[in-house]
């Protein structure tokens, strides 16, 4: 910083022309100790048109003293006027004495090139030395200090020591999974909706919305049937929804151990729908109500009872099995 060799800045004001310049240097304080900062600033006020040219690092040089750092503020009046520059130098001593800082100048560029240099008065720092006490016997440098642990400087290690046990413990799991062809990531096993579930939903449902009520009678019975026909293939293997009323009764009439009074609510409610569908005939309003119960135990019935068929036919297979010595 001593060896600056350029002008650290320069500022041009623009004041009352052919005014006289006041410039003024003081120190914070005129005594230091070694070591101690202190500032130097240098105001300049009241220019005339011209470049200001402040002193820098070279100029400190001969004085003794080290230049730390400088900066520059401006001082503005009441309305906002600047009315002064300000040339902060913070500077410091490393040998006892008194400092003399002289030469200092701060130069001004007029307008018609001519150069005008404005010396500061000279200023002293006197440097304390460290005062020591020359009575008590000379002692050893001190020890090192040991300064306590706290949990913050542990806490990195601790974090690096969880992340390298997760990423050992993923990498474990993740050949066991590939040795076993399995898949690494868990797969959500699909919601088994039961036939007889989603035909009492949709029962529910269409209950619920009163087509016929509202005048559409043809779409209600449809619908209801299609319910019905849908749930014929999916619980009972019977291709319900080509087949005309005919084939799906008689289709049914084959099936073993099936509740009969089943199968005649069954024939009324496709009877019923095919009056409405091909005959456009007009039900009564308790016809509605009674294809939609029939229905809803039509549903119930035959499920109930295929279930219970395959529960049995699942306990002879096991009770068939042939048993092993350990048995």
């Amino acid at each position: 910083m001593r060896r600056t060799i350029i002008y650290i800045a320069f500022v041009l004001y623009a004041f009352a022309a052919n005014a006289q310049v006041d410039v003024s240097a003081k120190l914070d304080s005129n005594i230091i100790t070694i070591g101690d900062q202190v500032n130097l600033t240098i105001s300049v006020s009241d220019l005339g048109n011209g470049v200001l040219y402040f002193p820098t690092s070279d100029n400190f040089v001969q004085s003794g003293v080290e230049l730390i750092q400088q900066q520059f503020d401006t001082t503005f009046d009441q309305s906002g006027k600047a009315v002064a520059l300000n040339q902060i130098s913070t500077i410091t001593s490393f040998d006892a004495g008194v400092d003399t800082i002289a030469d200092l100048k701060v130069r001004c560029l007029l307008p018609d090139n001519s150069l005008v240099e404005m010396p500061l008065d000279t200023i002293f720092l006197t440097v304390n030395d460290v005062a020591v006490d020359t009575t008590k016997a000379i002692k050893d440098i001190a020890g090192v200090l040991s300064v306590p642990y706290a949990f913050s400087d542990f806490l990195p290690w601790i974090l690096l020591v969880i992340l390298v046990v997760a990423v050992v413990a993923i990498a474990v799991y993740v050949y066991k999974q590939v040795k076993n062809r399995k898949p690494i990531l868990p797969v959500a096993k699909p919601v088994v909706v039961l036939p007889e579930e989603k035909a009492l939903h949709d029962l529910e449902s269409l209950r619920i919305a009163g087509m016929w009520k509202n005048g559409l009678v043809k779409e209600y019975h449809t619908s209801l049937t299609d319910i019905l026909r849908a749930y014929i293939e999916s619980k009972m293997g019977i291709a319900a929804i080509e087949m005309t009323t005919d084939q799906i009764l008689d289709s049914y009439s084959d099936l073993r151990n099936m509740p009969k009074d089943s199968g005649e609510k069954l024939r009324q409610i496709l009877s019923t729908a095919d009056m409405v569908k091909f005959a456009k005939s007009e039900p009564l309003p308790n016809e509605h109500d009674r294809s939609m119960s029939y229905a809803v135990a039509f549903v119930q019935e035959t499920a109930t009872a295929i279930n219970e068929q395959r529960r049995a036919e699942e306990e002879r297979k096991e009770n068939n099995k042939p048993k092993t010595n350990n048995e």
